[in-house]
């Protein structure tokens, strides 16, 4: 008998049109949460879900893949994400602005085979589910799995970690996160 979380979960995921089966492969995703640079356009993006098939203790929270996401030597005037899963593939991509073009960083991960696709570079998501993408002004875009990191959902841990491993690099060195501010702007306080 089902838990009562694993039954929400599996509600959650049958209105998302993921439920009832329709996920495939070895890890269901149920969404995924971002948070975007300072002092740099870029993002650093949290996909989470569950191993497959789900069990009682299923949350939907376990981190399935960090991404961070860098334009070099860009000023861009707006951005946009995007995030899809369907039967066993999931397809995210991250936009930006410029007033000359638009620049566009997307990854492919076939969760049946466990495999990530960015720009042409072909990974194996078990050896390592961090990793960097790197767009230069021309739109290429290079692509670094960094390794294995386990930090849960924390944004600040997730990039300290990113960047013990990769000292060497000034670009991944160099990125902070944009702070979050909660308060209630005066005009709508009581």
């Amino acid at each position: 008998m089902l838990s009562f979380r694993a039954f929400m979960i599996a509600m959650l995921l049958a209105a998302s049109g993921c439920g009832n089966g329709y996920q495939q492969g070895r890890l269901a995703v149920s969404g995924s949460q971002s948070r975007s640079l300072k002092g740099s356009d870029g993002e650093l993006t949290i996909i989470r879900g569950d191993s497959l098939p789900l069990d009682p203790k299923s949350t939907g929270k376990q981190p399935l893949m960090y991404v961070l996401v860098i334009l070099r030597e860009t000023e861009s005037t707006g951005s946009s994400s995007e995030g899809k899963n369907e039967k066993h593939l999931s397809e995210y991509t991250w936009s930006w602005y410029t007033p000359k073009k638009q620049l566009d960083v997307s990854l492919k991960w076939d969760r049946l085979a466990d495999k990530v696709y960015v720009h042409g570079q072909t990974f194996d998501r078990s050896k390592g589910n961090a990793f960097v993408l790197i767009c230069e002004p021309t739109s290429k875009v290079s692509a670094i799995q960094v390794g294995q990191i386990s930090v849960g959902l924390d944004e600040a841990a997730a990039l300290e970690a990113i960047q013990a491993t990769m000292k060497s690099d000034p670009v991944v060195a160099g990125v902070s996160l944009q702070e979050i501010d909660f308060a209630i702007p005066a005009e709508f306080a009581e």
